[in-house]
C-alpha cells in the first residue's frame, strides 16, 4: 500500500522522500512545506506548519492527496482568468 501512495503522491505533483529512520514522506513543497504526511508504522501523521494535527490510515492519505490535488489545481486555474 506504501508504493501506491508515493505513486498516488507523485503523480499528483508532491515531494516524496525517506526520513533518517527509512520511513516516507510527502510534502506539499520542498522549501516551505504548508503540509506534511510522514509514515509511520500502521498509520500517517498530517503536520500543518510543522505541529501534528491528524492520524490517517493509508485510505484516508490517498483521499487527502487527491483532495489536496484538486483545491490547488482549482486555485490555479482560477488565478489564470
Amino acid at each position: 500500500m506504501t508504493d501506491f501512495i508515493i505513486n498516488e503522491a507523485q503523480k499528483f505533483g508532491f515531494f516524496c522522500n525517506h526520513d533518517l529512520l527509512g520511513y516516507w514522506q510527502i510534502i506539499s513543497h520542498p522549501i516551505k512545506p504548508k503540509w506534511k504526511l510522514h509514515q509511520q508504522e500502521e498509520y500517517w501523521l498530517l503536520f500543518i506548519s510543522n505541529e501534528p494535527h491528524l492520524i490517517l490510515l493509508p485510505e484516508e492519505v490517498i483521499a487527502f492527496l487527491k483532495w489536496r490535488w484538486l483545491t490547488q489545481k482549482q486555485k490555479s486555474e482560477s488565478k489564470s482568468y
